[in-house]
């Protein structure tokens, strides 16, 4: 432990640590806990991982899951948003696509109006 603490130190070394693992902590949380939450590894006992929910405080622990589930909601929320986007702009491609229909319907009749006029000045 000692020389990852030393290695940990080296401004270097942590930022390469930092770009490959994506993690600014030890924990995967480690920057969203408090400073009271913390993980304790007996690295000498037998069977013991650093996975082992066993050795997490159950603050550590919950507020993990409140994390995930905070993040979940969000992307949630985030697609469910998106998806409310498309379909109001399928809508809104439809009413334009409608109104255009229209405007050719309506320049069609201004137009047949049009002859039909000068067809009646033309008989006076």
């Amino acid at each position: 432990m000692a020389i990852c603490r030393c290695l940990h130190r080296s401004r270097a070394i942590r930022d390469c640590s930092h770009r490959v693992t994506g993690a600014t902590g030890i924990l995967l949380f480690y920057s969203q806990l408090d400073a009271s939450k913390k993980l304790r590894i007996r690295p000498n006992r037998r069977r013991s991982t650093c996975l082992a929910e066993k050795e997490m405080s159950a603050d550590v622990v919950s507020t993990c899951k409140a994390i995930v589930v905070r993040r979940e909601e969000e992307a949630r929320r985030q697609r469910k948003l998106e998806s409310k986007e498309e379909t109001e702009g399928r809508k809104a491609d439809e009413m334009g696509a409608r109104l255009a229909a229209m405007e050719e319907k309506m320049e069609l009749i201004y137009r047949s109006l049009l002859a039909s006029r000068r067809e009646g000045e033309d008989k006076l």
